[in-house]
C-alpha cells in the first residue's frame, strides 16, 4: 500500500508541473508567481520523508528546467535543497503541526526566491530590486494559501495521528 501512495504522490507532482506551465505561468504577467511544484515537494517531504522529497525535488526541477529552457540544474538544486530543509525541520517533531508547515512553506519559498535571483544575477540576467521585493512579499503568501489545498491531497489515505476537536474524558 505504501508503494501506491508513492506512485500517487508522483502523479500529483507531475500534475503540479503541468499546472505550473499551463496555468500558473500566466500569473507572472501581473507579478504573482505561484510555485505549486515547490509546495508539492515540501508536502511530499513532510509526508514521505527527506529522501523521497529530495529525489522528487531533483526530478521535478530537472524536468522544469528542461521544459522551460532556463539554466539546467538550478531548479533541481533549489528544489532538492528545499526538500532537505523541509525534511530537517519536519524531523524536529514540533507540536504545532499546521503552524510549522505554514512557516516552513514561507521560509523555503523566500530562500528559493533569493537563491534563484542571486544565481540568475551571477549568470548575467537582469535583476530589479523593486521586483524582487514585491516577489518576496507576494509569492510566499500565495504558496502558503496553496498549501491548504495541496497538503490534504498529499495526505490522502494516511493514518491520522492527531485529531481536531474536543476530547471528552469518560467518568468512571
Amino acid at each position: 500500500m505504501k508503494i501506491f501512495f508513492k506512485v500517487l504522490n508522483f502523479i500529483i507532482l507531475v500534475l503540479c508541473i503541468l499546472l505550473q506551465f499551463a496555468f500558473f505561468e500566466n500569473f507572472k504577467l501581473v507579478n504573482i508567481g505561484i510555485d505549486i511544484v515547490l509546495v508539492a515537494i515540501i508536502g511530499i517531504t513532510i509526508f514521505n520523508g527527506e529522501i523521497y522529497g529530495m529525489a522528487y525535488g531533483f526530478f521535478a526541477g530537472m524536468l522544469i528546467d528542461i521544459l522551460s529552457g532556463r539554466i539546467i540544474g538550478i531548479s533541481a538544486l533549489l528544489y532538492a535543497l528545499g526538500a532537505f530543509l523541509a525534511g530537517r525541520v519536519s524531523g524536529l517533531e514540533l507540536k504545532k503541526k499546521i503552524l510549522t508547515d505554514l512557516l516552513l512553506v514561507l521560509i523555503v519559498t523566500e530562500l528559493n526566491i533569493l537563491f534563484k535571483s542571486g544565481v540568475y544575477y551571477l549568470f548575467g540576467f537582469s535583476a530589479s530590486s523593486a521586483k524582487l521585493g514585491l516577489e518576496m512579499l507576494i509569492n510566499p503568501v500565495f504558496n502558503a494559501a496553496l498549501m491548504f489545498i495541496l497538503f490534504p491531497l498529499l495526505d490522502l489515505g494516511r493514518e491520522r495521528k492527531e485529531e481536531l476537536g474536543f476530547i471528552f474524558k469518560k467518568k468512571a
